[in-house]
């Protein structure tokens, strides 16, 4: 069973906070090597223009670290670390994974989260093949970014980042959402300004309509 930051009760979860100005939220990453595949999993924090940052070397720890031997079966190896990490309110996380067969990637794939104490509470798990139980890489409240809003928060994603890392399908194959609770308050709506002047409207919400189609949420 994956692990939750929080405390379950019959309704669901409660997120647990820290700070006032933070969320405590529940991070998992590490490798796992299963036959001629192998999963990496990755939890960045990402400031402008794209300085990724180990989320746990950036903001404190609460607690310590886990450490889960994925090696349960002969031909199953690898470590996963769960955490605990008191992220600013506001602050963009970033989930990648990566799978690849005999050394050559076969899919990549990366959701951005913009930490928020009002928004949807949800996980983000990734399968590591059958047999392995999954790793839940993200669990707390927060807002997953469009692409209209990763712009709009200064990050600037390169042609071959966006072509690695954002394909909808590979997306889909490395990482699943699941909702545990609805937001509490919907994020502001802003307007967004594209190169050749025109201009179109975000808001900065996990509204599941707008996540690529083939990304998969459960409820």
């Amino acid at each position: 069973m994956p692990r939750f930051a929080g405390h379950h009760h019959a309704g669901g979860f409660t997120n647990m906070v820290g700070a006032p100005n933070t969320q405590t939220v529940h991070v998992g990453y590490g490798k796992c090597v299963k036959a001629s595949r192998s999963y990496t999993l990755a939890v960045f924090a990402v400031e402008a223009p794209f300085k990724r940052t180990l989320l746990s070397k950036l903001y404190p720890k609460v607690g310590s670290t886990s450490r889960i031997s994925v090696g349960a079966h002969a031909d199953v190896d690898g470590m996963l670390f769960s955490e605990q990490v008191a992220v600013p309110e506001g602050a963009t996380v970033l989930l990648q994974a990566r799978t690849t067969r005999n050394g050559s990637s076969i899919a990549d794939g990366a959701i951005f989260v913009r930490v928020r104490k009002e928004g949807t509470l949800f996980s983000i798990v990734a399968p590591l093949g059958p047999g392995v139980t999954p790793c839940n890489m993200f669990t707390g409240r927060g807002d997953i970014l469009t692409p209209d809003e990763i712009a709009a928060s200064n990050i600037e994603l390169s042609p071959g980042y966006i072509s690695g890392f954002m394909d909808a399908e590979e997306i889909a194959e490395c990482l699943t959402v699941q909702v545990h609770a609805a937001a509490i308050v919907s994020a502001p709506v802003f307007e967004v300004v594209h190169p050749g002047g025109d201009t179109s409207k975000a808001a900065v919400a996990m509204d599941t309509r707008r996540i690529p189609r083939k990304i998969k949420v459960r409820r």
